[in-house]
């Protein structure tokens, strides 16, 4: 019998070959429950899941609640009350099978999963949507390797079908991103009740960050970068805006990463008032720190635009 399935070049496993799903299976009747969350994408990706942290949280508060999210994204929850500890995993070197050959590698692969499974987790929440055959399969074996028994996610345009929670999901949908990820959340006997996001900074951090801007009770944080091109407005759009909001007596703050500290000056120029250039300065959770200082934010689709709206 065959067992595998070619699609497009890629070798696709039936789902029950992953995970043997069981729409009855139980959560265990204790308080000392134990959660991981799964939400390995962008920085913005993760600030869109805190009302479903917020929600898990709130239904089981005492609970162990862990983060298993991208390398990148490690630090922006870490002050997060209802998370106990946050793994970093590297998914993209997981994803193709050439990459395994490396002992380097296999042994950082090993080495989370170990401790991962030590942990004896409950129940396993995947918030990422699943945007490829490819991604289905990634996503379903690594939850696999972690062993844990109760498996809740979104089955995504029916390419991730071995939860057994399942929310159904469609990339292309009118229900916005925090909604789906309460789903996920709302399967162990809470509500998906509408939240705002929750980005907690340190008061302190806050008070650090604010050395950084000039005096004025008129500021505004622009971030005109992003990881995508088409996701990007012409920068001479973010030059004309900042000029004149700089001529009508506001201060301006750029931010962003090493790579944006020649673009962000070019807006600067143009800025007749107050203005500092913050690109390459801040790491992530110091950006959140400057946004909470604005009046007003200007950002591309990136995940500083979430960080700033959280």
């Amino acid at each position: 019998m065959r067992i595998f399935i070619e699609i497009s070049g890629i070798i696709v496993i039936p789902t029950k070959i992953i995970h043997n799903s069981a729409h009855n299976k139980k959560l265990p009747d204790r308080d000392d429950l134990r959660f991981l969350l799964v939400q390995i994408a962008g920085i913005g990706d993760l600030v869109l899941a805190t009302p479903a942290i917020d929600a898990l949280y709130e239904k089981y508060p005492t609970a162990r609640i862990d983060l298993l999210t991208s390398p990148a994204a490690t630090t922006i929850l870490k002050h997060h009350p209802a998370l106990h500890s946050i793994y970093g995993f590297n998914i993209q070197e997981f994803k193709h099978p050439k990459n395994l050959k490396s002992g380097k590698i296999r042994c950082e692969l090993k080495t989370i999963i170990k401790e991962l499974r030590k942990n004896h987790y409950d129940a396993v929440l995947s918030l990422n949507n699943v945007s490829s055959v490819r991604g289905g399969v990634t996503l379903g074996f690594l939850l696999k390797s972690l062993e844990i028994p109760i498996w809740a996610g979104r089955n995504t345009d029916g390419r991730a079908s071995y939860f057994d929670y399942e929310v159904e999901d469609f990339l292309l949908s009118n229900r916005h991103e925090v909604m789906t990820k309460l789903a996920v959340a709302a399967q162990f006997e809470l509500k998906p009740a509408i939240r705002p996001l929750n980005l907690p900074v340190p008061e302190e951090l806050k008070h650090k960050t604010a050395e950084y801007l000039p005096p004025s009770e008129k500021w505004i944080v622009i971030h005109a970068g992003s990881n995508r091109a088409a996701r990007c407005l012409p920068l001479v759009k973010f030059i004309q805006v900042a000029a004149e909001l700089s001529a009508q007596g506001y201060a301006i703050a750029t931010v962003g990463g090493p790579d944006e500290i020649d673009a962000n000056q070019k807006i600067l120029d143009a800025c007749p008032g107050n203005s500092v250039n913050l690109a390459g300065k801040l790491n992530l959770l110091e950006t959140a720190a400057a946004f909470s200082h604005a009046t007003l934010a200007i950002c591309n689709n990136s995940g500083p635009m979430h960080i700033a709206a959280a």
